[in-house]
């Protein structure tokens, strides 16, 4: 979203549904876009033929929805090489070879019916964005615990019905998505990710959550909805960066008794909750400076 269209949807939005228009757009803030800024201008290729002409400067080779069933030969040659897209096509799996691009930065295989992908991926040390979203992905592999540099995960829509461990040891992330997958727990160590400021996790099967949540003092958004929870820990009152929580459609009747000590929460959606209508007072009075849906 550009700055532009982002200026055009907040003028929309107020002038078709008024305040309500603000409240769905902070929804669609809530969908975990990156901010807006002036594009990359990298060297760029759209095919390995017109890669290959330019092989010392070439810097993003873009391969997205181009038909591919497997990876082309020679990503490897590329020695300027920083960014890689494959999103699109269909590849069932990754090759190793993948691991030899060790300056590459931002790599997307997203909607590629990947099914597995290779531990080969491990020496792509300085890779700081990985788009993995739409896939077939049960697991990870743990050699990706390697991956130290990444900032920002993208699992959307895989099949994972654990967080993968190697998750858990990557702890320079900030961004981590993990929207539409078979979660029905989270691991204890979720909170060794210290330097996380955004947990997406709508649409998944959690049923409870770990008081190791919140120690997770830098996490600033944590999407929760459309999920079975009945209780939140009382210790999710303690994260002390919390600006937007997303708890619609699970099944709460009540929040921690001290939910008004989260001193930057600023947006709670508690749509689709049994809360009785005196805990939506309560709530309401607990949080005066915080705008609240129900």
């Amino acid at each position: 979203m550009n700055m532009i269209s982002m200026r055009t949807g907040w003028y929309n939005a107020v002038r078709n549904h008024g305040v309500r228009g603000l409240v769905w757009l902070s929804v669609l803030g809530m969908a975990g876009c990156f901010p807006w800024r002036t594009p990359d201008r990298l060297v760029t290729a759209r095919t390995m033929a017109e890669a290959g002409a330019a092989r010392e400067q070439i810097q993003f080779i873009d391969l997205h929805e181009t038909g591919l069933t497997a990876l082309p030969d020679g990503l490897g040659a590329f020695p300027a090489l920083v960014k890689v897209s494959l999103r699109g096509n269909a590849m069932t799996a990754l090759p190793d070879e993948l691991g030899v691009l060790n300056r590459l930065k931002w790599l997307d295989a997203g909607e590629c019916a990947l099914q597995k992908v290779p531990g080969a991926m491990a020496g792509m040390t300085e890779l700081t964005t990985l788009y993995l979203s739409d896939n077939q992905l049960t697991a990870l592999p743990d050699e990706w615990a390697a991956l130290s540099s990444l900032t920002y995960l993208n699992l959307d829509r895989n099949k994972l019905a654990v967080v993968p461990g190697c998750v858990l040891h990557q702890t320079g992330l900030k961004w981590l998505r993990l929207n539409g997958n078979a979660l029905t727990a989270l691991p204890e160590g979720i909170a060794g990710l210290m330097a996380l400021e955004r947990l997406y996790l709508t649409g998944n099967k959690l049923t409870a959550l770990p008081e190791s949540l919140g120690s997770m003092t830098g996490l600033t958004d944590l999407a929760l909805a459309q999920n079975a929870l009945e209780s939140l820990p009382a210790s999710l009152t303690g994260m002390a960066s919390l600006e937007r929580l997303d708890l619609q459609g699970n099944r709460l009747a009540a929040l921690p008794q001290d939910i008004g000590s989260l001193p930057k929460l600023s947006w709670l959606n508690l749509l689709k909750n049994p809360l009785p209508d005196e805990e939506k007072e309560r709530i309401r009075v607990a949080l005066p400076d915080c705008h609240v849906i129900f």
